[in-house]
């Protein structure tokens, strides 16, 4: 038999929505009355022997694993193994998804966002409400402040720039000597495109590979080349081997 069973039976079949069942009640006395324990004192606390494995204070703060929860649900596990949280719904229905929800109070309230830390470097990922509702990716703890990506809510992306006006826009705001967009493969040398006021097309961008071109095709398995320039400076037109 269990040690302790505790059991909440209502005597009506159907009893009003906000009435508890079960109702466990902390507070402390104040002289010949009681009041409500404040908010870092000890509501309620669950143990496995002396392991502390659940607390709630005051304030209303959940900590699992955790004996002063600093927000309104705080888990810690210490260990040399990943702490993870799983959300299952192994029912095999279509309409059985598993979400994550993190809501907001319209247009005059903050940004529903989620917080990366790892001690080094503060990231965030999430909706910029302050910005018109953008999905950014920020170098930072807060959205609004180093945002490297930016999806506005017309589907245009912008890296460097949080106003995008194209499908695909990058933007550079300083000469670092890598710059554009580079194209590339492994172990082959990779071709990129820089704009500085002008717009510039590289083939090679390491000066490694001896044959390298930009090729025009007609498709898109490259079967039939209309237009190349060698890495020479050859230019063929029909001719995949130019000598001028």
């Amino acid at each position: 038999a269990n040690p302790l069973t505790i059991d909440g039976f209502f005597g009506v079949t159907d009893p009003t929505d906000t009435t508890a069942a079960i109702k466990l009640r902390a507070g402390k006395k104040n002289g010949t009355t009681r009041q409500a324990l404040a908010d870092a004192e000890t509501v309620l606390q669950i143990q496995n022997s002396t392991t502390n494995l659940v607390t709630v204070l005051g304030n209303g703060n959940v900590g699992i694993g955790n004996l002063s929860p600093g927000a309104l649900l705080n888990l810690t596990k210490n260990q040399a193994a990943t702490t993870q949280i799983i959300v299952d719904n192994n029912t095999g229905d279509a309409a059985a998804h598993a979400s994550l929800q993190l809501h907001t109070g319209g247009a005059a309230s903050g940004d529903p966002f989620v917080y990366f830390r790892n001690e080094v470097t503060d990231w965030s990922i999430g909706s910029d409400n302050n910005d018109s509702d953008k999905f950014k990716i920020s170098k930072s703890s807060t959205l609004g402040t180093n945002d490297y990506v930016t999806i506005d809510t017309t589907g245009n992306v912008g890296i460097g720039t949080t106003t995008p006006t194209y499908n695909l826009e990058l933007v550079y705001t300083s000469d670092t000597g890598s710059e554009g967009l580079k194209l590339g493969k492994t172990g082959i040398a990779d071709g990129f495109i820089v704009s500085d006021g002008n717009v510039n097309i590289g083939i090679d961008n390491d000066n490694t590979q001896a044959n390298n071109r930009f090729a025009i095709y007609k498709d898109g398995n490259k079967s039939s080349e209309l237009f190349r320039v060698h890495e020479s400076g050859n230019v063929g037109i029909g001719t995949t081997t130019p000598n001028q």
